[in-house]
């Protein structure tokens, strides 16, 4: 970091890791759907479901 001018951030690899696995989440399975849902939830427009029984 040799940038004197410029702010600087340091996270630990695991964290930029995980940084790198959300946004290749984000970006490629259907992120868009994902973020309209979580976007959705904090809104309070959810809706109630009951959970798939795998056994049935």
């Amino acid at each position: 970091m040799t940038e004197s001018d410029r702010n600087a951030v340091s996270i630990s690899e695991a964290d930029w890791h995980s940084i790198q696995e959300t946004l290749q989440v984000l970006l490629t399975h259907g992120g868009d759907r994902l973020l309209g849902s979580a976007r959705d939830a904090e809104l309070g427009d959810v809706q109630e479901r009951r959970l798939l029984d795998p056994d049935s």
